[in-house]
């Protein structure tokens, strides 16, 4: 029988946390750097804080005092939100009568008032009863929001009362370009149509009024339109389309731009400053006007796509989508992708439903409306590290490898930095340690002494802020000759 003659130890020290979401290699070969899980906690600047969460939805006064504020009303609690638009305008003074429109589920529609303490003022005789679209448009020097029912047609909302725009088509997406509205067809979803110059009530087709453009291709139907650039893209199932349309239309010029790529889903398409990010079957891109490069490879997997829905601020895309195991077709989560660090976060256990990107004189937030338990009321995206009034349980988690050695390694002990109390978990060969670690606002040392050889840790955390420097662990490795 062999005995063991000769037993040696190194000891390393090894660096866990915070480079961020790694889901492009097989977790075995990842680094400790990385994180296989991470929800409700943020990466930002080479830490993970608290800086992600959903605060009740609020704005400020129209004056110059920067704290004065107030929460938008809610609902009644059988109530639902099924859209939101920001309805951008000024009153016949000239002053600013921001508002937020909103479709309920059961078709009505409400407006509120966001410079002021307001209630919801419901629309009378007008009811939006499918999917819809928005857009604001300078109509006879008069600000007003189209609003664009795929089955039921196109209105003009102003404050007080509502018309419809009885020669209009049927449209699925909208947009305003070059003072003509364009957008993607319901009865005919391989045409998008325009209006005549400066009257979104002018559809009659000819050389010099209104149009529309057909496409015969295999890129599927037209999805969306965006005003973006100086160009209108028109995005279509598997590609996007980019018009050239100053003027007169007989120039209008179309170019296909964008093909490599699954199927694009259209409520995740939303300009983000000089791009355009959208998800597509494959994965999240981000399109320039004129290539788009994938952005989403650390991604989350997404468990199924149909719902997603995204919203951008400040740099931030934020991408609603059902994580969890197949089932009900709902969103449970939110990735936010940091367009300038690439960092990604995510937010967990909330059923997000739609976004609505408000930026007026006074206010720049990321409205959002949900499914479930809160359907009645607004959101806004925020850094509270809560989901309203509740405090989100934190968790990351690191791979589990064997450090690049089959031998048993002892975790002599941790060196850990962190503003406010974590729970961390030192996990090897599946045995699970706890360490209850208190806010210091110097370094500790977590002496651990426990064996094993394959090794992972888990962070929790259950306050609002959080912040914990990457953490440094010293591990004695054995190496045996038998």
């Amino acid at each position: 029988m062999a005995s063991v003659k000769d037993v040696r130890t190194y000891r390393k020290r090894i660096k866990v946390g915070f480079e961020g979401l790694v889901n492009s290699v097989d977790e075995s070969i990842a680094g400790l750097e990385y994180a296989v899980n991470c929800k409700n906690f943020a990466f930002e600047k080479g830490v993970i804080n608290g800086k992600i969460g959903i605060d009740t939805a609020g704005g400020h006064f129209n004056t110059d005092i920067y704290y004065d504020t107030h929460a938008y009303p809610t609902f009644a609690a059988d109530k639902g939100i099924k859209k939101a638009f920001y309805f951008r305008r000024k009153d016949s003074t000239g002053a600013l009568d921001d508002r937020i429109v909103c479709v309920l589920s059961d078709g009505t529609v409400w407006n509120t008032k966001i410079f002021a303490i307001d209630t919801w003022h419901q629309f009378e005789n007008f009811t939006v009863n499918y999917d819809s679209d928005a857009v604001n448009y300078n109509y006879k020097s008069e600000d007003v929001l189209l609003v664009a029912d795929e089955q039921l047609g196109m209105f003009i909302v102003r404050a007080d009362r509502v018309s419809y725009l009885d020669k209009a088509p049927k449209l699925t997406s909208i947009a305003v370009h070059n003072e003509r509205v364009f957008g993607t067809l319901n009865e005919k979803k391989n045409q998008v149509w325009f209006s005549d110059d400066f009257d979104p009530n002018n559809w009659t087709i000819s050389s010099t009024e209104a149009g529309y453009i057909d496409f015969s291709d295999d890129l599927g139907n037209a999805i969306k339109v965006v005003s973006f650039l100086n160009y209108l893209f028109v995005f279509r199932d598997y590609g996007i389309m980019r018009l050239t349309a100053y003027g007169d239309q007989n120039d209008f010029l179309m170019k296909k731009v964008f093909t490599d790529t699954g199927r694009i889903y259209k409520n995740s398409i939303v300009s983000c400053g000089d791009k355009i990010m959208f998800c597509a079957e494959d994965g999240v891109y981000a399109f320039d006007g004129y290539e788009a490069v994938k952005v989403g490879k650390e991604f989350p997997k997404i468990t199924d796509k149909k719902t997603v829905c995204a919203g951008y601020l400040d740099n931030k895309y934020y991408l609603a989508c059902k994580l969890a195991q197949p089932g009900d077709l709902k969103n449970d989560s939110v990735i936010r992708f940091d367009t300038e660090t690439k960092d990604i976060s995510v937010l967990a256990d909330v059923q997000v439903a739609g976004f609505c990107c408000l930026k007026s004189a006074k206010d720049a937030t990321l409205l959002c409306y949900f499914t479930g338990d809160n359907k009645n009321k607004l959101g806004m995206m925020s850094e509270s590290g809560k989901v309203f009034e509740t405090i989100t349980t934190k968790i990351y988690e690191s791979p589990e490898n064997t450090l690049g050695s089959p031998y048993y390694k002892t975790i002599r002990g941790a060196s850990v930095f962190t503003k406010y109390p974590i729970t961390l978990k030192v996990i090897l060969d599946g045995k699970e340690y706890k360490f209850n670690i208190a806010a210091k606002d110097t370094q500790q040392y977590i002496p651990i002494e426990k064996c094993g050889i394959r090794v992972k840790f888990e962070i929790e955390a259950q306050t609002a802020h959080a912040y914990v420097s990457p953490i440094s662990v010293d591990v004695d490795v054995e190496r045996r000759t038998l």
